[in-house]
This record gives structure tokens, C-alpha cells and sequence, in this order.
């Protein structure tokens, strides 16, 4: 007697096999498009808003300008091979900015590098478990509250940096009392990070517009040839460094693992949901392949840390440019990550000289878009307990507990579906009723 084949593994089986076709029919399109050069001039458009953007959240997540630019180089190259999500650019995220701070500050540069590995390893057992599939069920109130603590947290880091002290916005507030401490600021951080900001915000209709590098790039040139006295990047190695295996104390491993799993888990749905709003933007292209897309995330995070990277997921915003410079194929991607490359190479003594203040600027203006203000009086207005939800993960992110803030707020959104699942059931009966009306208005083929 032949027993059936259990279910669960019915369906690991089918999903490792249709990574694998999926991943050879996208090579194919790739190379059948004839859209090279298109993908090309949209790589390069990428890599022109990424670079200075690479370089503003390594240095705000506490590790070297150098390590940004790997970790787009590289996580962005692997990624664009490997992956599922063939419109999708990775590299370092400002979601995950608070984590690696954390990290960085508990267990230095050489931790965040091992994290980025174990970050690779729990993004390819989701890959292969296929939990890629679960990530659609994130209630959007927890993720639009896990997004706007991430803006508060980026805004509180990076609006002292470009005052050019160092307190914090807390503090600041604190001393609104007395004007004194208008005399600790530096004005020409100021001017240099406003410029960039003000740039940015008056350009954001025109997409193909590399702002970000514009900006950054007039602000570094004049603080070069006046020599402005304000912080810079620093020295950057005009090399990629040697691959070697990230080690760390032995009494570190099992924190560092259990700081890293979050931000395994969080890199993972910052990418599918990337993927899936970059399906949004790209509905002639076909639909991303959850678990192919983290296998490539995977692969990604295990090679930048051996490289002496950071953690990278994919990027809604510079996946949407890539979409909204005419990329067709993955070679979009590809390209820039090689464009970034080259910048390493050939460009690192120039990318030294950028005042830090222009990147607050640049950063500032990220973490105010990320703040989902809309939706939480949406929220407010029409489900309150949602609303609740949003402020719980909110503020479990700005506090720096961001998985009680996480599994607090999907408890709140199980309360509330359990309370209004009557409302629910009727609202997919009449959905029902509504498609068979349809289907009886629609004349019988002969």
C-alpha cells in the first residue's frame, strides 16, 4: 500500500521547484528583452540616489561609510542574481536602521558584520520553509506604526546632526526655554543639510532626477573650496575589503543571535513588501516569487558579511525609481550595484569629503516621509482598536523594544478581528453575492 505524500511537504516540494523555474524564466526574459540599454541608464539612476543614501545610513546606524557602500555593492549585486523580485534594488534600509544601530553599539563593527551573516541564515530557512508566503498577513496598522517609529527614531538622530551638536531632540526640547543654545549651533550644517532637504522635497515630481547625489554633491564642492570647518565622512578605503569569516567573543554569540533574529525576520518583510508594492508599479512584469525573493535576500546578507557589511533588505523607494526609470529586467539592478562598485573603486577619496550634515539632511527628509500620519487618523476614525495597535508598535519602536511593540500590536489586531469577525464574514457574503450578480449578467459563451 502506497501512503500519500503529507501535505506540508507536497507544497516544500512544489515551491523549491517553482524557485527554480522561476529564477531560469527570468534569466530568459532578461536576455530576450533587448532592453540593455534601458536597464543600463535606470541602474544608473539608482545608484546616483543609493550611494549617498548607502552612505547616510551607515553612518547613522554607528558603522563606517565603507560599510554601507559594501553593502550595497555587494548585497545589491547577489541579490539582483538570486533573487525572486526582478525589479527589486537592496541595500542598506532605514526599517532596519534602529536594529543595527542597536547592534552596533552593543558589539561593535565586527557584530554588525556577524549579524548580516546571521541575518542571511534566518532569511534562508524562511525561504526554504516557505514563510515567505505568511508575510501578506501583517496587519497594515502594525507595519504602518512600525514605519512611523522608524521615521521618529531616524528624525531624533539625524536633527541634532545637522544642527551640529550633539543632543538629542528630547534634550532640545527641554531647552526651548532659553535661546542660549542657539549658540551651539552650527550654521553652516545647517544651511548644508537644509539645502540637500529643501532639494530633495522641491525635486520629488521630477523621478528621474538624481536629487539626492545633486544636492549632496554641490554641498560637499563648496564646503571643499571654501573649506567649510564641519564633519566629513572621513577616510574610505578605495578597496573592496578581503572575504574573510566575521568572528566575536565567544560569550556574544548566543546574544548576538538572539538580537539578530528580529532583524532577520524584519528584513525579510521589509523586502516581500517592497516586492509586493514594486508588483503595484510593475503589473506588466510578472509577480514576485516570495520564497525565491528570500533566497536572493539570503544569499545577500551571508556574502556582505563576509565582506565587513551591514544588513540589506530590498527598498520600496529605490525599487519604485527603478521601475519609474523604464527598467524592464533584473539587469536594472545588477547594473546598480556595479555602478556602486565603481564608485568604491575609483570615486572614495571625493565620497570623503561629504559633510555629514548634508546626509542628516537627506536623512531627515527620509524619516519624515516615513511617518504615516494620515494613517493613523484614518485609523482613529474608523477602527480604534487598529488605531491602538498603530500606537503600541509605534511606540515599542521609537522606545527600542521593538518586538514587544511588534507582537503587542498584532495581538491588539487579533482582538479586534475577533471582536468584528461577524462584520467581516458579512462583508466577504455580500462580496460573494455582488461576484455571482456579475457572473449572471455576463452572456454564455456559444
Amino acid at each position: 500500500m502506497v501512503t500519500a505524500e503529507p501535505s506540508v511537504q507536497a507544497l516544500l516540494r512544489r515551491d523549491w521547484r517553482d524557485m527554480g523555474v522561476t529564477w531560469v524564466a527570468q534569466w530568459r526574459d532578461a536576455f530576450r528583452a533587448g532592453s540593455l540599454p534601458q536597464d543600463l541608464l535606470a541602474g544608473l539612476t539608482v545608484a546616483a540616489v543609493a550611494l549617498p543614501l548607502n552612505l547616510a545610513l551607515a553612518v547613522a546606524s554607528g558603522v563606517s561609510a565603507s560599510s554601507g557602500l559594501v553593502a550595497g555593492a555587494v548585497g545589491g549585486m547577489v541579490a539582483a542574481v538570486f533573487g525572486g523580485a526582478p525589479m527589486q534594488v537592496t541595500g542598506p534600509a532605514a526599517a532596519l536602521n534602529v536594529m543595527v544601530l542597536a547592534i552596533a553599539t552593543r558589539f561593535g563593527v565586527r557584530g554588525v558584520a556577524v549579524a548580516a551573516v546571521m541575518v542571511g541564515l534566518v532569511q534562508l530557512v524562511l525561504a526554504f520553509s516557505r514563510a515567505g508566503h505568511l508575510a501578506r498577513r501583517v496587519p497594515e496598522s502594525v507595519l504602518a506604526g512600525f514605519t512611523t517609529g522608524v521615521g521618529l527614531k531616524l528624525l531624533d538622530g539625524q536633527l541634532p546632526e545637522m544642527l551640529g551638536f550633539d543632543y538629542r531632540v528630547s534634550e532640545l526640547a527641554a531647552m526651548m526655554h532659553r535661546p542660549e543654545w542657539l549658540h551651539e549651533v552650527k550654521w553652516i550644517a545647517v544651511v548644508s543639510g537644509l539645502f540637500v532637504a529643501f532639494l530633495v522635497v522641491s525635486t520629488r515630481h521630477f523621478k528621474r532626477f538624481p536629487a539626492a547625489i545633486v544636492g549632496v554633491g554641490l554641498v560637499t564642492f563648496v564646503a571643499s573650496y571654501v573649506r567649510w570647518d564641519i564633519a566629513r565622512v572621513g577616510d574610505i578605503p578605495n578597496h573592496f575589503p578581503a572575504p574573510a569569516l566575521p568572528l566575536v567573543r565567544d560569550d556574544q554569540w548566543l546574544d548576538l543571535f538572539l538580537a539578530a533574529l528580529p532583524l532577520g525576520v524584519l528584513a525579510a518583510v521589509e523586502s516581500l513588501l517592497s516586492a509586493s508594492a514594486v508588483d503595484r508599479m510593475a503589473p506588466d512584469r510578472p509577480a514576485h516569487h516570495p520564497s525565491l525573493e528570500l533566497l536572493g535576500q539570503g544569499l545577500a546578507n551571508v556574502a556582505v558579511g563576509f565582506m565587513s557589511g551591514m544588513p540589506v533588505s530590498g527598498v520600496v523607494v529605490r525599487s519604485g525609481l527603478n521601475v519609474q526609470s523604464g527598467a524592464r529586467t533584473r539587469l536594472a539592478a545588477l547594473a546598480h550595484a556595479g555602478f556602486l562598485a565603481v564608485a568604491v573603486l575609483f570615486a572614495s577619496q571625493h565620497i570623503a569629503k561629504v559633510p555629514l550634515a548634508a546626509l542628516a539632511g537627506l536623512l531627515c527628509v527620509i524619516g519624515a516621509r516615513l511617518v504615516e500620519l494620515r494613517t493613523f487618523v484614518h485609523l482613529a476614525r474608523k477602527e480604534r482598536l487598529e488605531a491602538v495597535a498603530f500606537a503600541v508598535t509605534c511606540l515599542g519602536t521609537v522606545s527600542g523594544h521593538l518586538m514587544m511593540g511588534l507582537g503587542a500590536g498584532i495581538a491588539l489586531h487579533a482582538v479586534n478581528h475577533f471582536l468584528h469577525r461577524g462584520e467581516d464574514a458579512e462583508r466577504v457574503q455580500i462580496a460573494h453575492e455582488r461576484e455571482r450578480g456579475v457572473r449572471a449578467t455576463l452572456p454564455r459563451s456559444a
